[in-house]
């Protein structure tokens, strides 16, 4: 899976850091969206999802599914461990061309939102 990234957003969403990668300008096409709640509350603890999230445009979601992830010119590979790869319906290895403008400020929210150093 691969795809050049039309919009993005880096930020917060309700209080939730994001980073959202999508294929077109509108939101449609190839997706990727990681998010972290910055505090975990009492269920998340209990439900085993004290960690973020990664989305797909099917909707799916998988939690800690990312083994590494690495940035290169102005591509970044996201690397997914097997059982990620297959709930999210997605290659072991998701590859996302980033507008160079962009490019700082998604790295530096997924190492933030993943707690992994890019390899």
């Amino acid at each position: 899976m691969g795809f050049a990234a039309s919009r993005i957003f880096v930020g917060e969403i309700d209080g939730i850091l994001t980073v959202a990668m999508a294929e077109r300008q509108d939101g449609s096409g190839q997706s990727v969206v990681l998010q972290r709640a910055p505090q975990l509350d009492e269920q998340d603890l209990r439900l085993g999802i004290d960690t973020y999230s990664v989305s797909t445009q099917t909707g799916a979601t998988a939690y800690d599914a990312i083994s590494g992830w690495s940035v290169a010119d102005h591509q970044i590979v996201l690397q997914f461990d097997r059982e990620s790869a297959r709930s999210l319906g997605t290659a072991r290895q998701t590859r996302i061309d980033v507008p160079p403008r962009e490019l700082a400020a998604v790295t530096e929210l997924i190492g933030r939102i993943t707690r992994l150093e890019p390899g």
